[in-house]
């Protein structure tokens, strides 16, 4: 609406328009209105500009720009250059705004078209809608569901699917959707919007090409919504402090737990096994906490030797490192992870702090000498928070585990020859241009680089 309002002055004032008044306001003299209360605009060209917003709020940009584009000319023609310019401008701005929002698709006849994908939690859905009209982004909306979802994406799709355009102005020829509906659904969907539409209606799951990059974007979008959502609720106290409050009851705390650590373990295949401890103050982030752990001592893929090896650094160094004692620790794991975190916590004499895991797959919480397992309500404000910082302790461990993925895939094999460091390497690549150069060249030929030896040069051709 600041665009439009911006291309196309109308007035935003809700005075009678009389046409009398001595003087415009401020919006006529910044180009924002055309000032009919002053008399400087007829009805007629005031009615012309109102007519401009509508197409263009409708899409149909290509109208809007051929009619200034004529008056433009007619402005040249009567050597009235400034208003020509402005019309100009204005023409290009829009055509700007147009380059920025066209959409790709799959088919030329693919114009109107709906994008429907979510992001789904334990006790909320974000679900994202994209509004494409003519080939263009005309808009987007979200809507948020609170509370349980234990229903699959494909059953939430067909829920909103229903609800939304029961009451929707416009339902277009194409849905494209993030997960297919149920199949006893399916039909009934299609037989509602084609009532709807009073026409056909395709709902579709985009499997390749433009149309599944169009629906990423939307579900990225969808995913975002949900993040920021969860960053706002982390800001308000009412919330955390509750929160905080059914921890302390539900786990048999001996303090409300302001200081809380949560600990997980990340890899691929058993490759670069790495830990994370994510730490959070009376409910919210505190980053300059953060630590990652490279594992070091454990071979192959065993988690609980790999927590061990994590919470062992960690506490051994708990007055020198950190002198703050946690009032909680989070495992990101079942009974075996908190069985193996328990260990460490008695051979370092620390059972005196709280310990708890959180299993993701029914999110239960264990805790010591309990065999049972505490399962908090699914709109618990206790849980909402754990699963916060659980999954701020799943992301940084990731990001860590990547970041060490990608450093790997940039080595040489030359980096694997001892006694080849940094500037030899580059004495080398210097010489032969590249590391194929380097395994045609003889290994006198490597011998006479400066800083290389024979035997170094044998090492070398030998590993590569």
């Amino acid at each position: 609406m600041d665009l439009v309002k911006k291309l196309f002055p109308y007035r935003s004032c809700t005075k009678k328009i009389t046409g009398t008044d001595p003087r415009p306001c401020l919006e006529y003299y910044i180009n924002r209105c055309v000032g009919p209360c002053a008399g400087l605009a007829s009805r007629e060209e005031y009615a012309d500009v109102v007519q401009h917003v509508i197409l263009f709020l409708e899409g149909n940009t290509e109208l809007v720009t051929g009619q200034l584009r004529g008056k433009m000319a007619e402005a040249a023609d009567q050597l009235e250059f400034e208003r020509a310019a402005a019309l100009r401008d204005q023409v290009a701005a829009i055509q700007k705004f147009e380059e920025e929002r066209t959409v790709k698709v799959d088919s030329p006849r693919m114009t109107d078209l709906d994008v429907i994908a979510l992001a789904m939690a334990a006790n909320e859905t974000w679900v994202e809608i994209f509004f494409v009209r003519r080939g263009k982004l005309i808009g987007r909306d979200h809507f948020f569901m609170d509370g349980p979802q234990d229903d699959e994406p494909g059953e939430v799709i067909a829920q909103f699917v229903q609800q939304f355009y029961a009451t929707a102005l416009e339902v277009p020829p194409t849905i494209l959707v993030q997960h297919d509906p149920p199949d006893d659904d399916a039909p009934l969907l299609q037989g509602f919007l084609r009532q709807r539409r009073n026409g056909a209606v395709r709902i579709m799951r985009p499997q390749r090409g433009e149309n599944r990059k169009l629906m990423q974007v939307v579900a990225e979008n969808a995913a975002e919504g949900l993040a920021q959502h969860r960053v706002k609720w982390l800001n308000r106290s009412d919330a955390i402090q509750g929160a905080l409050a059914e921890l302390e009851e539900e786990l048999s705390l001996p303090a409300l737990p302001r200081r809380m650590e949560c600990y997980d373990i990340s890899h691929i295949q058993g490759s670069n096994l790495v830990g994370s401890m994510v730490v959070f103050d009376s409910g919210k982030p505190l980053s300059r906490d953060y630590r990652r752990f490279k594992i070091k001592a454990v071979e192959g893929v065993d988690d609980y030797a790999s927590m061990k090896e994590m919470l062992t650094r960690r506490f051994k160094r708990l007055v020198s490192a950190w002198g703050v004692i946690p009032d909680l620790v989070i495992i990101d794991g079942g009974k075996g992870h908190l069985s193996a975190a328990q260990e460490v916590m008695l051979h370092l004499g620390l059972q005196h702090i709280p310990l708890c895991s959180l299993a993701k797959e029914n999110e239960e919480l264990f805790v010591p000498h309990t065999p049972e397992s505490i399962v908090l309500p699914r709109d618990s404000q206790a849980l909402y928070l754990m699963q916060r910082i659980r999954d701020e302790a799943h992301r940084f461990a990731i990001s860590f585990h990547r970041n060490l993925r990608s450093k790997g895939s940039l080595k040489s094999p030359i980096d694997m020859v001892t006694g080849i460091g940094p500037k030899r390497k580059r004495m080398l690549l210097r010489r032969f241009g590249s590391l194929q150069g380097i395994r045609e060249a003889s290994i006198e030929d490597i011998a006479t680089v400066p800083g290389l030896t024979r035997s170094l040069a044998v090492r070398l051709k030998q590993t590569i």
